[in-house]
C-alpha cells in the first residue's frame, strides 16, 4: 500500500494477479494460474526471477499435468498476443521492452539491490545510488548484483528439487 500509494508504483497490482496465480496454482487449475502469473508479468516484470521455482512446482511438484501446462500456456500466450495488439504491431514486444530494461534502460542499481550499493558506497545522506555501469573489484554493479543474487537464489532451487524428488514436497503438504 505504502509503495502504491505514496511512491505511485503499480506493484500492488502485479503482486495481486501472482497471488492469484498461486491460489490457482495450490487448487491445480493450470490455465488461470499461468494466465495470472502472465498478466503479473504483463503489467511488472517484478516476479520474473520466480519463473524456475513456479516451474518447479507446476511442472515436476505435481500441480500439474505436462498437457494442460502446455495447452494454458499456449492459450495465454495468444491472449497477451491480443490483449497487446491495440497498442502494439510488434507481437514479441514484451520480449523486447524485457531485453531494453535488463541491458541498462534501468539505471538505477537499487533495481537489482534495494540500497545494498548505497551502504557500500555511499553512506551518507544522498538521493542518487550509484549507477549500474560503476565498476567495483573489476566487475559491474549489475553483473554483481546478479551474480550475489545467484549465490542466494541457486540453493533454494536445488532444496526445492531435492524435496520435489524424495516426494517431500507435494500438492497434499
Amino acid at each position: 500500500i505504502y509503495n502504491s500509494t505514496v511512491w505511485g508504483q503499480i506493484d500492488s497490482i502485479n503482486n495481486l494477479f501472482f497471488y492469484i496465480s498461486l491460489l490457482f496454482l495450490v487448487k491445480k487449475k493450470a490455465f488461470p494460474s499461468i494466465l495470472f502469473y502472465a498478466l503479473s508479468l504483463f503489467v511488472k516484470l517484478s516476479f520474473l526471477p520466480l519463473v524456475p521455482l513456479y516451474l518447479l512446482f507446476a511442472l515436476f511438484g505435481g500441480f500439474f499435468k505436462r498437457t494442460s501446462f502446455a495447452i494454458s500456456l499456449v492459450a495465454t500466450s495468444l491472449i497477451l498476443l491480443l490483449l497487446s495488439l491495440p497498442f502494439s504491431t510488434n507481437p514479441l514486444w514484451l520480449i523486447d521492452v524485457s531485453l531494453m530494461a535488463s541491458s541498462g534502460q534501468s539505471q538505477d542499481i537499487t533495481i537489482n539491490a534495494f540500497n545494498f550499493w548505497w551502504l557500500i558506497f555511499s553512506p551518507a545522506i544522498r538521493t542518487n545510488p550509484p549507477d549500474v555501469s560503476a565498476v567495483f573489484l573489476g566487475l559491474k554493479l549489475s553483473t554483481w548484483g546478479n551474480m550475489i543474487f545467484a549465490v542466494f537464489y541457486l540453493p533454494v532451487i536445488l532444496c526445492v528439487w531435492r524435496l520435489i524428488k524424495k516426494k517431500k514436497l507435494t500438492t497434499e503438504a
